[in-house]
């Protein structure tokens, strides 16, 4: 399983595990000093779909992807950017209102 963000690089490295590495929400990061390693958009849609795709016997026509709370929202937003990589998509619990959770709250 894909992690939520990027170990190791020390970088937003709050205090709340909801604030620092776990909120990587899927995406790539386009300001620094997060752009050097928040790419989890890529990582998923481009790395780890291809890896899963070549060393795997699947057809891209069965290829799904699914998360829970972070990573529903995670797999609601890549599955609608990239509908000819993801033919199906389950969200657990997803994070699609982040003004109306404790986490936006907090957040935003």
């Amino acid at each position: 399983m894909p992690d939520t963000s990027p170990r190791g690089e020390h970088v937003a490295d709050d205090v709340h595990w909801d604030l620092g590495h776990g909120a990587g929400f899927y995406i790539n990061a386009t300001e620094q000093p997060w752009a050097a390693h928040y790419q989890m958009e890529s990582y998923i849609a481009e790395e780890l779909y291809a890896l899963v795709k070549d060393n795997f016997n699947l057809s891209a026509d069965h290829i799904g992807i699914f998360g829970h709370s972070m990573g529903g929202h995670g797999a609601l937003t890549l599955a609608l950017k990239y509908p000819e990589k993801f033919k199906s998509v389950s969200a657990f619990a997803p994070i699609c209102a982040p003004t109306q959770c404790p986490w936006g709250e907090k957040s935003i």
